[in-house]
């Protein structure tokens, strides 16, 4: 069974690995695009 701050820590690291692909997913697509106009 899982206690509160082990779930807390978890939904912790979800936040910042979501804000990070928040950060890195239009630079792949801006990458995806000039690929393809290539």
């Amino acid at each position: 069974m899982l206690n509160y701050s082990h779930l807390r820590l978890m939904m912790k690291n979800l936040g910042s690995t979501l804000l990070l692909l928040a950060c890195v997913l239009p630079l792949l697509v801006a990458l995806a695009q000039a690929l393809a106009y290539m």
